[in-house]
Formats: structure tokens, sequence, C-alpha cells
């Protein structure tokens, strides 16, 4: 509801006392909600749940937040669905919440997905983060040329199939010399420009790289600064990023 027939509805239910008088709305208690919740039928909350996460979509909100609404709705075999739980699944990875990911992952099978796409899905993530925790492993027992070389088989392994995933593996890459690699910081330059999530820890790893490679101060800190976007890069990265704990 817009305009005055929607401020009427919520003075009613302010006045019920059902929601708060603030906004964001909110329940007045969750025994409330989960009984208004309950009193609809599956139907109709399957419909809701599926135009709630197309708003949220549209509004650009947190894939994970989109995803909860998804899940609750019965499989329609649409393309646009699978794209978002994968979305989902991508930030759940960033944030190590495995559970999460595995989630998403098999509701995109029961969307289906087109033929040919459930195990690309599969294998690509899971042969990504399996490449990131060995990655971890080898720069924390010293063997971060073993874990250098292993990102790169991965990223390459990936192609152009997944840019943001391939963003932040290679957050994850050890020293880079100013002379032997500077193609591969132009290029990372240039992907970090990119509106994808993994742009931002990619920045903030730049702006760490170019700090010891002794650039100029203002061209490291715009980096990192870009990188946290705000609190943006806190709200949706986990400890577990790359970028919390840069190889310098």
């Amino acid at each position: 509801m817009d305009g005055p027939a929607g401020d009427e509805a919520i003075a009613a239910l302010v006045s019920a006392d059902i929601v708060v008088d603030r906004l964001p709305l909110s329940f007045r208690h969750p025994l409330v909600r989960a009984a208004i919740y309950d009193d609809i039928g599956a139907a109709a909350r399957a419909d809701g749940h599926r135009e709630a996460a197309q708003i949220l979509a549209a509004q650009g909100s947190d894939p994970e937040r989109v995803a909860a609404h998804l899940l609750r709705c019965e499989p329609a075999g649409r393309l646009e669905v699978v794209e978002l739980l994968v979305d989902a699944a991508h930030a759940a990875a960033a944030r190590a919440a495995s559970d999460s990911v595995t989630r998403y992952l098999r509701r995109t099978l029961d969307e289906p997905a087109p033929p040919g796409r459930p195990g690309e899905l599969l294998h690509r993530l899971g042969r990504a983060e399996l490449a990131r925790d060995l990655a971890n492993v080898l720069v924390y027992t010293g063997q971060s040329e073993r874990a250098d070389r292993l990102l790169d088989d991965a990223i390459a392994g990936l192609g152009d199939r997944d840019p943001d995933l391939s963003m932040r593996l290679q957050t994850m890459w050890g020293e880079i010399d100013d002379q032997a690699d500077t193609a591969r910081l132009a290029a990372l330059r240039e992907q970090a420009e990119r509106d994808l999530p993994g742009a931002r820890p990619l920045r903030v790893y730049l702006g760490f790289r170019a700090a010891g490679l002794g650039e100029n101060v203002d061209t490291a800190a715009d980096l990192v600064e870009r990188g946290l976007d705000g609190t943006e890069l806190v709200a949706t990265e986990s400890s577990d990023s790359p970028a919390s704990s840069m190889r310098c």
C-alpha cells in the first residue's frame, strides 16, 4: 500500500498494538509475528516470500537476505532464482558459512538449474573453497610460494565464469615484486574497479601492496578507504576474509 491508504493501515496496526510506532516497521512481539505468519495459507506465504525476494533483489539488498525468502518458496524452474541463490552462496562462502553455502546450492538443484549447470556450480564452488582453505594452511605453515601456485591454478580453472570469486582468491596472493609483477598489479587494479562485492577486499589488498612497494601514501590510502567502503566491507565480510589479515 502506498500513500494515505498505507498510512491508515499502519496507524490501525499500531493502535491494535500489533506493530511498533517507528520505522522500520516491526512486530510488537515475536509471538504476534508467529501467530499472524502461521495463520496465512501456505500458498499465500510462498507468494509473499517470492514478492519480498523480488523487491529486495531490485533494491540491491544483501544476497543472503534475498535467499532467506527464496528458500521459503516452491521451486518453479526460474533461472533468476538460481542466479540469486548462487550470489547468496558466494556471500556465505566469503564469511566461511559452509552450511549456508550447501543449503543455497542444494536449493538451486531443486529449482532446478538449467541442464549442465548443477555439476558446474558444485564443482566450481567446491574447488575454489577447497583451494582457499588449503592456501590458508600453506601460508600459516610458511609455504607461501606453494600457496600462490595453488591459487594461480584455481584462478585459471575458474576462467571468466566467476569474476567475484576469482577476485577473492587473488586477495590471498603473497608478495608481489615491483619489477616482475607490474602487469599483474595493473590487471588487479583494473579488476578492483568492477562493481562486485569481491572488489572491496581486493582494493584493501592492493592498498597494502601499494604501501609495501613504497607508492604514494595517498594512493594506498585511497585504495584501502574505497575497499572499506564505509562500513560495507565489515558488514559483508567475515574475519575469514583475506582482507582482515593481509600479508605485506
